[in-house]
């Protein structure tokens, strides 16, 4: 993950942004995988 998307993450996370939270979580574990 890049520091922009970390902070993006971060900021959902703080306003609990459930649907935002629900896609970062499955890019991360995009990325880690692939």
């Amino acid at each position: 993950m890049t520091i922009f998307q970390v902070e993006a993450w971060m900021k959902c996370y703080m306003v609990k942004c459930h649907f935002c939270l629900s896609t970062y979580f499955i890019d991360f574990i995009s990325i880690s995988l692939f």
